[in-house]
């Protein structure tokens, strides 16, 4: 994190019962400045909201509201959320594990198009996928490992799905 990379895990690391301006600033709150001091210390919702909005806005990610807690999102808008929570304290490097994992057509779409709208952020984005036909149409690049190890580092607009699960599958190419 210190690097500016993060991370959006496969189970999402949400907090369900709080609401959207909530888990985008989890351990990062906006505290209002208080008559009471350091005796007490208020979160300044209004501003976290109205920051949300904005962020959610430039990703293109519309939810009907921003006070709900999180359980009650879809798979796909929880997704997206996760994505742009962690795009909006991103720096460097997005790593997504799995990211459209249990979704549908639809709810893959948001999250694609969050994770193409970070990357027009000049972020990288590093996506660990066996969705290897849609990552041949959204990728720039297709990295191959067997057994932890880098065995093919290819541009996804010159490969093929043959190819890739060729090198997958036996290490070489067809």
């Amino acid at each position: 994190a210190r690097l500016g990379i993060q991370m959006v895990y496969q189970d999402l690391a949400l907090a369900p019962d709080l609401n959207v301006p909530n888990n985008i600033f989890l351990g990062r709150e906006i505290i209002k400045d208080s008559i009471f001091g350091r005796l007490f210390k208020l979160l300044d919702m209004k501003k976290m909201t109205e920051i949300s909005k904005n962020h959610l806005a430039e990703l293109g990610i519309g939810l009907k509201s921003l006070s709900v807690p999180v359980k009650s999102l879809s798979g796909g808008e929880r997704q997206a959320l996760a994505v742009a929570k962690a795009v909006a304290w991103c720096e460097s490097v997005l790593i997504m594990d799995e990211p459209t994992a249990a979704l549908g057509a639809r709810q893959q779409a948001l999250v694609y198009s969050t994770m193409r709208a970070a990357a027009q952020k000049n972020l990288g984005v590093l996506v660990i996928s066996h969705d290897i036909p849609k990552m041949l149409e959204v990728a720039d690049r297709i990295c191959i490992m067997r057994q932890g190890v880098v065995i093919a580092d290819l541009m996804a607009s010159e490969t093929n799905l043959q190819a890739v699960l060729s090198l997958m599958l036996t290490g070489r190419a067809a």
